[in-house]
């Protein structure tokens, strides 16, 4: 019996890996056809993705996003957000993303990646990149507020605005806003992504403006029933006053909402772990839960 070659490479341009690719992610993710051939018109790149291949079959693949870690000192250090991760039902069990994985953090280590971030799919995929040398490291305040709880929102009189904002315009804002916190700066390319996926779900990315507060959010409606705010930055004393006037243009019954864990204290919800940190190169810094840093779009 012929043995099974594996091989770990990143992608090249042959259309069936690509069919491949599409299989295993919703066998995985269980995402729409929609919302997979969005991804691959608009985000997928050879170069940023990595395969195992079985006997010539993909088995299993992974994107790495580049992206940044920010130090609260403002030092910078170059990152790949992992994204995608998926091994394909037939082969989970047997190692391979395992070893996907390390072909992957060999890679970043040679091309001077300082960490590599991911956003574990299910809670108990924390257990899983644990053992793979992840680490707690980045969180979320999430909250589930009803239309009627938003309207009960103390606050004075409207001044609130929001308008339509280009991704490099709101990458700007959400820098100053997270500037002195440690946090994941992404490319203006990277908000352009989300800026597509809000607008193709009826929504968009947003300039918020109270008085002299200025803000940015990242919507996505769900269904007509719920809104996803997936992050809102702006101060925390105009907080829901920023979230009536969502709440007025985008009407729904329920809103989830996410903001970094430093925010929205209170409106309680709760405090959890949202993303995982390795580092792929020697370097100083680290960081600590109690740091609480903040990954934001996760584009899930």
């Amino acid at each position: 019996m012929n043995k099974k070659i594996r091989e770990v490479r990143l992608a090249g341009n042959a259309e069936d890996e690509v069919i491949q690719q599409k299989e295993i992610w919703k066998l995985c993710f269980g995402d729409s056809d929609k919302f997979i051939d969005f991804f691959f018109k608009h985000k997928y790149k050879e170069d940023e993705t990595v395969l195992l291949l079985h006997d010539g079959e993909v088995a299993a693949r992974l994107t790495m996003l580049p992206v940044q870690i920010v130090a609260a000192d403002r030092c910078i250090f170059n990152t790949a957000m992992l994204y995608g991760i998926a091994a394909h039902p037939e082969y989970q069990g047997r190692g391979f993303a395992t070893r996907m994985m390390s072909y992957t953090h060999q890679y970043l280590k040679e091309k001077n990646n300082a960490f590599s971030v991911l956003v574990p799919a299910e809670k108990h995929l924390f257990d899983f990149y644990r053992k793979q040398g992840y680490q707690d490291g980045f969180y979320i305040r999430e909250i589930l507020l009803t239309r009627d709880r938003i309207k009960k929102l103390p606050v004075g009189e409207p001044r609130c605005t929001m308008k339509s904002i280009t991704p490099q315009d709101y990458n700007q804002i959400r820098n100053k806003l997270l500037s002195g916190k440690i946090y994941i700066a992404y490319r203006d390319e990277e908000i352009s992504y989300q800026k597509k996926i809000s607008q193709q779900s009826g929504a968009d990315i947003f300039l918020i403006e109270i008085e002299n507060a200025r803000g940015c959010a990242a919507i996505e409606r769900i269904s007509p029933g719920k809104v996803f705010i997936k992050e809102i930055l702006i101060s925390d004393d105009v907080l829901p006053e920023a979230l009536k006037q969502i709440a007025k243009i985008f009407p729904a019954d329920e809103y989830i909402i996410r903001m970094p864990a430093f925010l929205g204290e209170q409106l309680e919800g709760c405090i959890r772990p949202f993303a995982m940190v390795k580092k792929t190169q020697k370097v100083e810094f680290k960081i600590a839960p109690g740091d609480l840093g903040y990954l934001g779009l996760a584009f899930d």
